[in-house]
C-alpha cells in the first residue's frame, strides 16, 4: 500500500506522544532526512518520492 500522507510524532518521556501531520500531498515517500537547512535555527525536513522522483523541501 502507497502513502500520500508524511507526518512526525513527539519524542517524549512517556513515549511518542500524538500525529503532527506534515503534509497530505506525497505520493509514496521512500526517503527523509532533516536538518537546519536554511540556517533559520528550525530543523526542516528533505522527503523523496518514487513514483512521482520528485525531492521536496518542508520547513517550518
Amino acid at each position: 500500500m502507497r502513502t500520500t500522507k508524511l507526518s512526525w510524532y513527539k519524542n517524549t518521556p512517556d513515549g511518542f506522544n500524538g500525529e503532527v501531520n506534515i503534509t497530505s500531498a506525497v505520493f509514496d515517500p521512500n526517503k527523509a532526512d532533516t536538518g537546519d537547512i536554511d540556517g533559520d535555527g528550525y530543523i526542516d525536513i528533505v522527503v523523496s518520492s518514487g513514483t512521482d522522483k520528485k525531492i521536496t523541501w518542508y520547513q517550518k
